[in-house]
């Protein structure tokens, strides 16, 4: 969708200013929350009075100029102009739709869709951080939001998506959390928005990643250096314009190589359950037919070694309690039958559209036989 033009977004903060003129609603200051009501507006300038003032000071202005200068930087990395912390609020506030408030400042939103499938610019760039990252935990010390973004060329509001990359692989790789170390200049800590496991603190997670040793953990998105993507090699795992072994290579984390793994499922399954067709993609999950941990490096990124499974039937599957055949048939090992009324079964698998990507029968078989020697 276009951003809107200068007029658009004058006449949208305009309008807000007026409707809160004509209600005798406060906008509050970002620094201070010191409440404004506005008394007059133009069409070049929005008058406010401040809480602090109002029996008898005289309005200030803030300037159509002030307005688009400031919107000109969220929306394209210009300087940031100086202009008051009232003018960021009245943005904010009137085009809350594509602005978000974040540490006192105001950012453009990236939206849900660049946060579900990050573009190719933000694993290339998730790269290049996590490299810087790892050599200041070698060397025990933090860094600013402004190093970051110096070291790998972006400005500060466009490194939250990029740290939530890093943040969401420490977390599937059950290591400390590398983005503890990017901290505020004034706070000395953290922005809003990194999670942390409420019994850690901060100081406590960072004394964790110094301690780490992270030159032992291949960076997890080496692969984008080769200008690939998480969503473009599950493309070419599905297509078949590369082999597993090759994908199992580029992508030497685990917790990367399993959202891979579950991205190529979802295209070769149509986003439904193998075993039930439930198609609510956020209750999907990507299930090994022959566990990772036994299966050759061939097979562990293989298409044909895996189901497309719902949350429920993939922990039933792993606790063998449902049972796959050779012939796709299922079977339920459940003691009773409330489990199967919950969650209902096909008698068949709901197979892949190609064949191409139909269940292996020599995984199946491996992993049926593993589980006869381990019950």
């Amino acid at each position: 969708m276009p951003l809107p033009s200068d007029d658009q977004i004058w006449d949208r903060v305009r309008s807000f200013a007026e409707r809160c003129k004509g209600a005798k609603l406060p906008v509050f200051s970002l620094r201070d929350g010191v409440p404004n009501f506005i008394t007059e507006t133009t069409d070049t300038k929005i008058y406010r009075l401040s809480e602090k003032n109002r029996s008898d000071g005289r309005p200030s202005a803030i300037s159509r100029r002030d307005v688009l200068l400031l919107w000109h930087h969220l929306v394209s990395e210009t300087p940031r102009p100086d202009v008051p912390y009232f003018t960021r609020a009245l943005l904010a506030r009137a085009l809350d739709d594509l602005l978000v408030v974040a540490d006192n400042d105001v950012l453009l939103r990236t939206g849900d869709d660049a946060r579900t499938e990050p573009p190719r610019e933000h694993e290339k760039l998730a790269a290049r951080a996590w490299d810087f990252l790892i050599k200041r935990a070698g060397a025990g010390q933090s860094a600013f939001y402004s190093e970051l973004g110096e070291a790998i060329d972006r400005f500060q509001r466009a490194l939250q998506p990029i740290l939530e990359l890093i943040e969401s692989s420490c977390a599937r790789e059950n290591t400390p959390r590398l983005a503890v170390l990017v901290v505020d200049k004034t706070t000395k800590r953290p922005r809003d928005g990194f999670m942390i496991d409420e019994r850690q603190s901060i100081d406590d997670e960072r004394a964790r990643v110094f301690a780490f040793p992270w030159d032992r953990v291949p960076n997890p998105f080496g692969y984008a250096r080769h200008g690939e993507t998480q969503q473009t090699l599950a493309e070419q795992l599905v297509r078949g314009t590369r082999q597993p072994i090759d994908v199992y290579r580029l992508v030497l984390a685990r917790g990367q190589a399993q959202v891979v793994f579950r991205a190529a499922l979802f295209e070769a399954y149509d986003c439904a359950c193998a075993f039930c067709g439930l198609a609510v993609q956020e209750c999907l999950e990507g299930a090994h037919i022959h566990p990772w941990s036994a299966s050759t490096p061939e097979d562990r990124m293989n298409p044909r070694n895996g189901l497309l499974l719902c949350a429920n039937h993939h922990r039933m599957f792993d606790a063998h309690r449902i049972v796959v055949g050779t012939d796709y048939k299922i079977t339920s090992q459940t003691s009773g039958t409330t489990e199967l009324r919950a969650s209902p079964l096909f008698e068949r698998l709901r197979l892949p559209a190609l064949s191409r990507h139909h269940p292996d029968p020599r995984l199946i078989t491996l992993r049926n036989e593993r589980m006869v020697r381990h019950d």
